[in-house]
C-alpha cells in the first residue's frame, strides 16, 4: 500500500530557487491527500505548508502558518532565504 507521508529533507538544496518553485508545484499537485513533511533551509520552499515550524539550535524557536510568521519580523526568517530572495514581511 502506498504511503500517505511523504518526508524530503533538503530536496531542493541544490537547485535555483525558480526549480525549487517548480517542484513545489509539482508535489502539490501530485500529492493531494498526503501528508508532506519538508525540510528545508529557504523559506519559499514551505511558504505553502499549511504550518511552519522555525528551529534555531535543535530547539523550536518558532511555530504557525506561514502568514502568522510573516507578520512580524523575525531575525531567523530574515537570514533563511540569505542572498536568493529578501523576505517579505506582511
Amino acid at each position: 500500500k502506498p504511503s500517505k507521508i511523504l518526508l524530503i529533507d533538503e530536496a531542493t538544496a541544490h537547485v535555483d530557487t525558480k526549480t525549487d518553485e517548480l517542484i513545489q508545484q509539482i508535489l502539490r499537485k501530485k500529492m493531494t491527500n498526503h501528508t508532506e513533511l519538508t525540510i528545508a533551509h529557504r523559506l519559499n520552499t514551505g511558504i505553502d505548508s499549511d504550518k511552519i515550524v522555525i528551529m534555531n539550535d535543535g530547539i523550536v524557536a518558532k511555530y504557525g502558518t506561514p502568514r502568522e510568521l510573516l507578520t512580524e519580523k523575525n531575525e531567523l526568517l530574515t537570514n533563511m532565504n540569505g542572498d536568493d530572495e529578501p523576505v517579505i514581511y506582511l
